[in-house]
């Protein structure tokens, strides 16, 4: 069976596989652009919501385009973005909250917003420790 087609790519850090996958030992090309339908699969892989996955997609590529290469993709340190965007995302319901204080609401936040500041956090925390995997 070819591993190598069921693979999620990432580019060897070890000068002796420069250009290959570490995972599968694939060769890749220089540049590797994105591929919509395995983002969609590993979208798929994790959630349960049904046209939750497409629409995440769709979202994705308004913001950075279909068939677009990877800029860095090679020594890019993708944690960190999605750690700095997760911190923006607590800081702009931080900013909810007061806007509703301001406003005169009774409680910081509606209860879906809630739900995304508590499940922000978690992501947080999961980073944290994603530096010791």
């Amino acid at each position: 069976m070819n591993t190598s087609a069921l693979c999620d790519h990432e580019r060897s850090m070890n000068p002796r596989n420069e250009g290959k996958c570490y995972k599968c030992g694939q060769e890749l090309p220089a540049v590797m652009f994105r591929d919509p339908a395995r983002e969609l699969g590993v979208l798929k892989r994790h959630t349960e919501h049904k046209g939750l996955a497409q629409y995440a997609l769709s979202q994705v590529q308004a913001r950075a385009g279909v068939n677009r290469p990877w800029q860095g993709l090679a020594h890019r340190d993708f944690t960190q973005e999605a750690f700095e965007e997760i911190v923006d995302l607590v800081a702009y319901l931080l900013g909810r909250a007061d806007q509703r204080a301001l406003h005169g609401h009774e409680t910081e936040l509606s209860v879906s917003e809630s739900m995304v500041l508590y499940h922000a956090l978690e992501a947080l925390k999961a980073l944290l420790q994603a530096d010791d995997d």
